[in-house]
Formats: C-alpha cells, structure tokens, sequence
C-alpha cells in the first residue's frame, strides 16, 4: 500500500518561518480535533458502556473515515518530522471525521 500523503512537500523548506508558525497551530488543531472526537464518542453512546464498546459503537457507523485517519496517523508516527503537507492532511481527515 502506498503512502496517503503527497509525495512533495508543500514547498516550505524545514525551519522555514512559515513552517515555525504554521506547524504549531496544525499540531494544536489536531490536538482539539481528539478531544472533539473523545466527547462526540463519549456523547454518542447510552447508557453504561465501557471506553472500549463506545468507541467500537462509534467507530462501526464510520469505518471509512476510519480507515483513513488510522492509516495518516500511523504515516504520521513512521516519520521523525512530519511535513506541514502531512500535518494538513491528517487535520483534513481528522476534520471529516469528525464531521
């Protein structure tokens, strides 16, 4: 399988000043778009289910999307450095998903 990311960067060089300001606020959406997601699957269950079934449950009525981010967040895990072209990705996908 190949990677879900672009095979070029997105023109920036590493360290760039656009790379220093924007990479943050990519890294600190992506963090918000967890939590968004933790309370909609928390929300998304009733009654006394565990972590484990509810995010089972959630994640049954959305396998595509799924798929999708798993496969960006563990491209994202296999490099040292993510690129601002990989954040953005990820933070689209997670975006949809959380949708």
């Amino acid at each position: 399988m190949g990677t879900a990311f672009p095979k070029e960067g997105d023109g920036s060089p590493p360290g760039s000043a656009r790379a220093r300001l924007l990479g943050p606020r990519i890294t600190d959406d992506l963090a918000s778009l967890q939590a968004q997601l933790t309370r909609r699957i928390v929300g998304a269950v009733e009654g006394n289910v565990d972590a484990g079934a509810a995010i089972t449950i959630w994640v049954e009525g959305r396998r595509p999307a799924v798929a999708r981010a798993e496969q960006l967040m563990g491209e994202l895990r296999s490099v040292e450095t993510p690129t601002l072209a990989m954040l953005v990705v990820a933070n689209r996908a997670l975006r949809a998903m959380a949708a």
